[in-house]
């Protein structure tokens, strides 16, 4: 949603450059607009991350959802509980993914509002009657602002990855939150540092795809 949004509210301002001079600020606007409006995309992925916290609190080990069903339907409970909290996991999991692409979508639109910017100032640097002939024939060929910063993501998600300190999906604050509220013992390790692997001892059944225990 926040990606057709922009790429829509900057098309309209690269159109009404059309009519105007020509320098991008509509767009620029529309990039601003987008940028101030982060934390109203974050807002419902803060409440499903919310609710699934709270849930994972419901359904903690040793907690008393888990002693009544063991109790009242000791052969079946331990496989719904697990099942139940590899899903609150799948959640959180999607949550942070998404999160994660928010954050490098709105990173994308700061790159491609600051090319516009540049380009202006080098536009004005230039003047005369060369700044006019550029102007002229950008609005015969508007700029692309939707494939702008589709390539923008892409490098942010790439250059993220690339870096020595990222986090994996896996390891992300979310997910390792909710973890912790069922009830796991989390080890989180520095960046950086061999010697501090992760460690996750999952206490809910082996058949948890998530669990690992790096064997160095």
């Amino acid at each position: 949603f926040f990606f057709l949004f922009v790429t829509c509210t900057m098309a309209r301002g690269r159109n009404n450059n059309r009519t105007s001079h020509g320098d991008g600020s509509g767009a620029i606007h529309s990039a601003n607009m987008a940028i101030n409006k982060e934390n109203d995309f974050k807002e419902g992925v803060k409440k499903l991350q919310n609710r699934a916290t709270m849930t994972a609190e419901l359904l903690t080990e040793g907690g008393e959802i888990e002693t009544f069903l063991m109790e009242a339907d000791p052969d079946n409970a331990e496989g719904f509980l697990l099942a139940q909290r590899n899903r609150l996991k799948a959640i959180a999991e999607g949550n942070a993914k998404q999160w994660d692409e928010i954050e490098n979508f709105v990173q994308a639109v700061k790159d491609v509002r600051g090319d516009v910017q540049r380009q202006n100032q080098s536009g004005a640097a230039a003047g005369g009657e060369g700044e006019g002939e550029a102007a002229a024939a950008g609005a015969d060929d508007p700029p692309d602002y939707e494939r702008s910063i589709q390539e923008a993501v892409e490098k942010v998600r790439l250059g993220k990855e690339s870096d020595p300190n990222h986090v994996p999906l896996e390891e992300h604050e979310m997910v390792m939150s909710l973890r912790e509220k069922l009830g796991e013992k989390v080890k989180k390790r520095a960046r950086n540092d061999d010697d501090d692997d992760l460690e996750i001892v999952n206490n809910v059944g082996s058949d948890d795809v998530h669990a690992l225990k790096c064997p160095i």
